[in-house]
């Protein structure tokens, strides 16, 4: 498999993001989606993996113990399945170092219903992008706003797709992104051909 990719695509709703993210399904043999919640149909043609609860030790909290999230066909399946984060913990049945998610493509749908904007990543969260390389995941992340990408996430420098946004990238957004006078100038640009082209991007690269 090539190097692994990070991509955040951000717009409003029915600016193409889903349709645009389907299309990379084809990158890969293996592919896990995670939807925004159960009312989501974009994701609903593929079958869904149920995630199981067990006690492991807590390693924040010396002799305790945490629940804790597995799917035992995480690790075997083929083809396009389905996660429901019900709980934002269940995150960490994708990084289950027996029956965790490798080798393919990561799908996290408005992924601010279960991943914070703001201060630092659960550890849970993180360990996702931190071993994607070594896992071999591909991962594509989809939000409706600049606000919604954490600055931790942005750290790990993923290309973003920019799609017509509502709510435009605002002081708060300038410290996380590189290139900031770069990146209003093609939100501007992308909102103004959207008016003749609604499902127009374009790719910016912030590093």
């Amino acid at each position: 498999m090539r190097k692994a990719v990070l991509f955040a695509f951000v717009g409003s709703n029915g600016t193409g993001k889903s349709t645009t993210m389907k299309r990379m399904l084809e990158l890969n043999k293996r592919n896990l989606i995670v939807p925004s919640n159960r009312l989501d149909s974009a994701w609903s043609q593929y079958p869904e993996l149920v995630p199981e609860v067990f006690l492991e030790d807590d390693p924040w909290n010396p002799g305790k113990k945490r629940r804790a999230f597995r799917v035992p066909d995480m690790a075997t399946f083929t083809g396009t399945r389905v996660l429901h984060i019900d709980d934002p913990a269940q995150l960490n049945a994708i990084t289950d170092e027996r029956h965790g998610f490798k080798n393919g493509g990561l799908f996290l749908d408005d992924f601010r219903n279960y991943i914070p904007s703001k201060g630092n990543l659960p550890p849970h969260v993180a360990k996702i992008f931190t071993g994607r390389r070594h896992r071999m995941l591909d991962i594509f992340m989809a939000c409706h706003a600049f606000q919604d990408l954490n600055m931790q996430l942005m750290q790990f420098e993923p290309e973003l797709y920019v799609f017509r946004t509502t709510l435009p990238p605002n002081e708060a957004v300038e410290g996380k992104v590189a290139k900031w006078e770069d990146l209003l100038q093609t939100v501007e640009r992308v909102n103004r051909k959207a008016l003749a082209s609604p499902y127009y991007f374009e790719r910016f690269i912030p590093a």
